[in-house]
């Protein structure tokens, strides 16, 4: 086989597959797909210039789209099968409209949540109690005197929790916490665990750094601190589905889209249905003047194109966009995962982490079945 594109779309399609597909068989596949999970950029503007930043965000952009832009946005993407809408940044709180944005997309059936550094919730507790958003994701990397140093706002971690607290006492908003892991706090990840739980969040998610934007390559998890923290989270999981049957209250912690999936070292961190990067293929990312890409987090490398230019419609349904996906090349797989045993279900992982810590797509360094992995088990 020298192409895989993964099964649930397209279980009959041939193995000639060029990057510039024109074949009507794989116009009929782009036709089908949906992209069911949306993370949208509603502005670059934020409140924190944090260390590990991957897009150094900062100042608002000149040219982010209009309210009237994103409506039109908002219908095509409805269109296209949307389900859930995340709305990000920069710090989404600072977009003026974000409630507006927020209350079209849920009264279209779409589920919103809320991506935040919680510095704004308390000030607009208020607004949101009376909001369509379902659930909001904030940011606590780290104990007090860790979250506020990569933060570099101080006071942040404390705002940050009595977010959490007051999403709970005050609105039907779910609070859940995203933390970013680094050399900087791996070794605290344990003792957050007891934190949050306490706070009464119910869902924790870890994502491992890597050097993009801000982000300092001397604080980028080696190989061991990627096996604690993959079995950190599979235990966790376990210790979750042991007390589900009890109907015991034990926060989920699950990793994100870049964590090693599969059984091996006790490291399963992730859903069970498992296919490998769902960028252009179950989600899109859509930056602040329209940019569109398979994933908010990759680079501007990944941009197939501009809302104002095309429609949403158009670039999603095209058979030669997100071809680094929709037709993966197994002959184009390089040192890392060459040969692995789960490369028809994976894809090489994560995009845009291969391509960050590699410059290819289609070569992984830290995952634990990669070549590179097995080496340093080995020495």
């Amino acid at each position: 086989m020298t192409s895989i594109i993964s099964k649930m779309y397209a279980p009959n399609v041939n193995d000639n597959v060029n990057d510039n597909v024109n074949d009507s068989e794989f116009s009929e596949v782009a036709e089908e797909l949906q992209p069911i999970s949306v993370v949208l950029e509603t502005t670059f503007q934020c409140n924190m210039r944090c260390a590990h930043c991957g897009t150094s965000c900062g100042e608002k952009k000149a040219n982010e789209l209009s309210l009237e832009e994103h409506y039109k946005l908002a219908n095509d993407l409805v269109y296209l099968g949307i389900k859930d809408i995340f709305l990000s940044g920069g710090e989404a709180l600072l977009h003026p409209d974000w409630k507006k944005i927020a209350s079209y997309y849920a009264d279209k059936g779409v589920r919103v949540v809320l991506l935040s550094n919680g510095l704004l919730i308390p000030k607009k507790i208020d607004e949101l109690k009376d909001s369509p958003i379902d659930q909001i994701g904030i940011s606590i990397d780290g104990t007090r005197e860790t979250h506020d140093r990569i933060r570099k706002v101080k006071g942040s971690y404390d705002t940050a929790l009595k977010a959490v607290e007051l999403l709970n006492k005050n609105t039907k908003i779910m609070p859940s916490i995203i933390t970013t892991v680094s050399k900087w706090n791996i070794k605290e990840i344990e003792s957050l665990y007891q934190i949050f739980s306490d706070h009464g969040c119910k869902l924790w998610q870890l994502q491992r750094v890597f050097p993009m934007g801000r982000m300092e390559k001397d604080f980028i998890l080696d190989y061991a601190d990627v096996l604690y923290l993959h079995q950190f989270i599979h235990q966790k999981r376990q210790l979750k589905n042991a007390n589900a049957i009890a109907n015991a209250n034990v926060m989920e912690v699950t990793g994100a889209c870049d964590t090693t999936p599969f059984s091996q070292y006790k490291t399963k961190a992730i859903v069970d249905d498992y296919f490998g990067c769902p960028a252009g293929l179950l989600c899109l990312g859509i930056e602040a003047d329209g940019g569109v890409k398979g994933c908010l987090t990759q680079s501007k490398d990944f941009i197939e194109g501009n809302i104002r230019e095309r429609s949403i419609i158009d670039i999603w349904r095209d058979p030669n966009t997100f071809t680094y996906n929709r037709y993966f090349h197994q002959e184009h797989v390089k040192r890392g995962c060459k040969g692995c045993a789960h490369l028809e279900d994976c894809r090489c992982g994560c995009t845009i982490q291969a391509y960050a810590e590699t410059g290819d797509r289609y070569d992984q360094i830290y995952c634990l079945h990669s070549s590179y992995f097995q080496e340093f088990l080995n020495k």
